[in-house]
């Protein structure tokens, strides 16, 4: 089968849950044997920066330069257009929700909506945010929908008026990071580092319903404050306003920290963490608790949303909004050496359900449903 995805989330992303999302179905769709390209000019994208050559012809740069993302938007689908004239592919899979259609209206086309969180949490994002009203261009214009949890399937057909056999449910893969490989001295020595004293390890943005703070406040009831680090790795710089209110909170200057760097690294990080903390107040799949688990680090969690369908047993789970919930999680982890041991046990079942062959084998069986 021939797959053509534009390249819409690949110049917005220069790293995310979406693009390695796409790229790492796309890979395991040619180890299916199917042909897939992804059609457009520039992109800024790690991700497909490291992925099979054959995957795409778009070129990479390091970062676009101001004003350029948006000419890059519109020549991607200007030259997509042209490509998939010029030879068809069987299926279009679109790669983010938007208003504009790539390739024509008569071949098949498929989405994957990964969460609803705009709609469902719009005082985050703006009055001029235009995810939602994309979002239900997609859905509508596309022949399939595929939704990555139950949890976020729900919330799409609750607030948009879809067929319901439309919308199939395919969970994520993960990451398996089975070494080390790229880690440079610097890395070793900052993972050496963090580990001088036990630490709590959160991973991603940490605005709103990410709920970074309600875990820092729940760290701090929990008793445990002055013996415990955090380590907060990617979502940029802590914040002058996010080092005020943490210093408020009774933490040392230093005890909070953020990092970036490579997925060795970030495993690096999960081999040496006490456990892996995830409080978000909605996830529409999430794929950390997972990389934690691989790395046999144990996962502290939200009770909310995807969570639990896709972390099943292997978490101790916390009500988001609640302190002093999310203190004895923590508490229950790091002063129980057998809980630990038992969650550790859990995340390696768990993980046997979810791989990116799996989700590409299921992703296929929807694609040629429309053909």
């Amino acid at each position: 089968m021939r797959i053509a995805i534009d390249s819409n989330i690949f110049t917005m992303q220069k790293f995310g849950g979406v693009s390695r999302y796409l790229v790492r179905l796309s890979e395991a769709m040619l180890r299916l044997g199917n042909e897939v390209e992804i059609h457009g000019w520039l992109h800024a994208n790690r991700h497909l920066r490291d992925s099979p050559a054959a995957l795409t012809r778009m070129r990479y740069i390091d970062h676009f330069p101001r004003f350029t993302r948006r000419l890059a938007h519109h020549a991607g689908d200007f030259l997509a257009n042209r490509r998939i004239d010029r030879s068809p592919p069987d299926l279009i899979h679109e790669s983010f929700c938007h208003n504009r259609r790539v390739g024509s209206a008569s071949t098949p086309r498929v989405c994957t909506v990964h969460d609803m969180i705009h709609e469902l949490y719009p005082e985050y994002w703006g009055p001029m945010d235009r995810t939602p009203e994309y979002r239900r261009a997609s859905v509508t214009r596309c022949q399939a929908v595929i939704c990555v949890s139950e949890s976020t399937r729900t919330d799409l057909l609750r607030l948009i008026d879809l067929e319901p056999s439309k919308v199939h449910v395919i969970h994520h893969g993960f990451e398996h990071f089975e070494d080390l490989t790229g880690m440079t001295v610097a890395d070793e020595g900052t993972v050496a580092a963090a580990a001088e004293k036990p630490f709590l390890l959160y991973v991603g943005a940490r605005h709103g319903y990410k709920n970074f703070m309600g875990f820092l406040q729940g760290v701090a009831k929990s008793g445990l404050n002055r013996d415990i680090a955090i380590l907060a790795f990617g979502g940029g710089p802590l914040t002058s306003t996010e080092q005020e209110r943490i210093s408020a909170l009774g933490f040392a200057p230093d005890q909070v920290r953020q990092l970036s760097g490579s997925d060795s690294l970030l495993r690096g990080l999960f081999l040496r963490a006490e456990a892996f903390v995830y409080p978000s107040f909605y996830e529409g799949f999430g794929l950390p608790p997972l990389e934690a688990m691989a790395a046999g680090c144990p996962v502290i969690s939200s009770n909310s949303s995807s969570m639990p369908e896709v972390i099943g047993e292997a978490a101790e789970f916390f009500d988001p909004v609640d302190q002093d919930s999310i203190a004895s999680a923590i508490r229950n982890v790091l002063t129980d050496p057998a809980r630990r041991s038992q969650l550790i046990a859990a995340g390696n079942r768990r993980l046997t359900n979810f791989s990116w062959d799996l989700c590409a084998s299921k992703t296929l069986e929807v694609y040629q449903s429309l053909i």
